[in-house]
């Protein structure tokens, strides 16, 4: 089997029904689109690009990626994703490189499962058949009364993990929300808290030493994803378990973290960390630390590869209210479980109605805002 094309769909405007926050950015609508790998045997491989970064990473594939693993196999998924990455080495070891390479390493996996019959979960090992999910609420512009409701709904819908966001440029006002979400989903359900970044190593050692009484699963990102040392620091500081993986994108840059004693969660989302490929080795380091895995993107990808480690933990589903999509099936959730399907590969394909449909909308552009700098009006409540 060879691979003999690469075809991007158009690039579509999924709508949010309200606005989204974290510490930096503020989100009214996605962008999205699929990519599909085509064989000699009409088999079709598919993923999905996120919104940040969409244009470069398309742009990415069509232009750089497609050509070297046009003619290869796809069973040799080594072999492919090696190539990848050797010809992106020199613009770009992390970021939007990689991403790119992860999207077509995914494609590539849901070919193989297809050609085999096989669902990805089962290829990968098949530890389980159904995963558990988390509900995160990208939150950070509600009022109070609004979180608390929010959460509060989610507890209901059966959740027993959820994760608000905090960076409010105030420790006080941070800890007061989390106070209040606390109190109204109480202490049998874990609550996680998502900094993105945005404080400063002392800021986030004071934050989590007021948190600690509300018996915080984990704390996100407090400090720049860069900042090693001040990870580590903030780790050394507080009995809270710091999750970190969302802007680390290879084994090297994880295998740092754990060996700096900075992680205590291993997050990220599967395309970020170059795909399947890449993810399995991650996942192998972090059991070998004996750290718990959980990966974002809130899609069948990310619940195929939880589904096929021991050290899986649950995986990131987010109450985005998005009016639409452009794969099918969407993501089944009961009462806070995901079952995964006997279907070939990860059991997706993509929505081309929804696709001609969606690429007609405008996008509204998202807007970001540096921590050390005034956040705009509208950005918060």
């Amino acid at each position: 089997m060879k691979i003999v094309d690469v075809k991007l769909t158009p690039t579509v405007v999924l709508k949010l029904k309200r606005p989204i926050a974290d510490a930096f950015i503020w989100v009214p609508s996605f962008r999205a689109a699929a990519v599909q790998v085509f064989t000699d045997e009409n088999i079709i491989g598919t993923s999905t690009v996120g919104t940040y970064g969409l244009e470069a990473i398309k742009a990415l594939i069509e232009t750089e990626l497609k050509h070297v693993i046009i003619g290869e196999d796809p069973m040799d998924y080594e072999r492919v994703w090696d190539k990848m990455y050797w010809y992106t080495l020199n613009h770009g070891r992390k970021g939007i490189a990689i991403e790119a390479l992860g999207c077509l390493d995914v494609a590539i996996w849901d070919i193989i499962g297809k050609a085999l019959k096989m669902p990805v979960y089962k290829l990968l090992g098949g530890y389980t058949d159904t995963v558990k999910a988390y509900r995160t609420g990208i939150d950070l512009n509600l009022t109070v009364n609004e979180l608390v409701m929010l959460h509060k709904k989610s507890v209901e819908e059966g959740f027993d993990a959820i994760k608000m966001k905090i960076g409010r440029r105030n420790i006080d006002e941070d800890v007061e929300r989390v106070k209040a979400v606390r109190e109204a989903v109480g202490y049998n359900v874990k609550l996680m808290v998502d900094a993105n970044n945005a404080l400063s190593v002392r800021a986030a050692i004071r934050l989590a030493k007021k948190l600690e009484r509300y018996e915080i699963f984990w704390l996100e990102e407090p400090v720049l994803a860069d900042n090693i040392e001040g990870l580590a620091e903030v780790a050394k500081n507080t009995e809270i378990p710091i999750a970190l993986g969302e802007n680390e994108y290879l084994k090297f840059g994880i295998k740092e973290l754990i060996e700096r004693k900075a992680i205590g969660v291993l997050i990220g989302t599967v395309s970020r960390m170059g795909g399947v490929t890449e993810w399995r080795k991650v996942a192998s380091i972090a059991q070998a630390w004996g750290i718990p895995i959980s990966p974002q993107g809130g899609d069948w990808v990310a619940a195929h590869v939880l589904a096929s480690v021991p050290n899986g933990l649950f995986m990131e589903t987010a109450v985005l209210e998005l009016e639409d999509g452009i794969i099918k099936p969407k993501l089944a959730i009961n009462k806070g479980f995901i079952k995964l399907p006997n279907t070939p590969g990860f059991g997706w394909e993509v929505d081309w109605d929804a696709v001609n449909r969606l690429s007609k909308i405008e996008w509204i552009r998202h807007e970001t805002t540096p921590p050390t700098l005034p956040r705009p009006l509208h950005h918060l409540k």
